[in-house]
C-alpha cells in the first residue's frame, strides 16, 4: 500500500437492498466500522497439562455499525426505508486509500435531539449479520 494511512474524506459510503446495485449515502460525516468479538469456550478438564486453561473458539458477533450524516427529506426517506428492510440493507464503506469494507446490517433511523443554532442529523445505527468484507486499496 502506498500510504500508511487513511480517511473518510475522499471515501464514499453507499447503500443497496441487494449487495449488487449501490446508491451513495450524501453529506456522511462519520462511520463507525465495528471490530469483531470472539467468544471463547473453558475447554479446561483434568487432563489439561500441568493445570494450565485451555480454549477453543466460540461465535463470533460482528456488533453494530454507525452512520452519520446531515439530514435532508430525501435522506431520511431513504435510511426509513434501509429500517424497514426485514432482510437488512448493504453498506459499502470506502476510504480514501481504497480500502473497501462492506457489511449486511439491520437498521434503525433516528433523527437527532434538535438544537436551535445546530445542523440536523440522521443516525443511521443497528446490528451487523454476517462477517464484514474487507478489500485493502491499492
Amino acid at each position: 500500500m502506498a500510504d500508511d494511512y487513511a480517511e473518510l474524506w475522499g471515501g464514499t459510503v453507499e447503500r443497496s437492498a441487494d449487495g449488487t446495485v449501490w446508491t451513495p449515502l450524501a453529506r456522511v460525516t462519520a462511520v463507525t466500522v465495528p471490530p469483531v468479538t470472539k467468544n471463547f469456550r473453558d475447554r479446561t478438564s483434568m487432563d489439561s497439562p500441568a493445570k494450565v486453561r485451555e480454549y477453543g473458539s466460540g461465535f463470533a458477533d460482528t456488533g453494530d455499525v454507525t452512520i452519520r450524516q446531515f439530514y435532508s427529506s430525501s435522506a431520511m426517506t431513504a435510511a426509513r426505508a434501509d429500517e424497514a428492510r426485514d432482510a437488512g440493507t448493504h453498506y459499502r464503506i470506502e476510504l480514501s486509500d481504497g480500502s473497501v469494507f462492506t457489511l449486511l446490517a439491520l437498521v434503525t433511523a433516528e433523527l437527532e435531539g434538535l438544537e436551535t443554532d445546530a445542523d440536523a442529523m440522521i443516525t443511521i445505527s443497528g446490528k451487523v449479520s454476517g462477517m464484514i468484507g474487507f478489500a485493502e486499496g491499492a
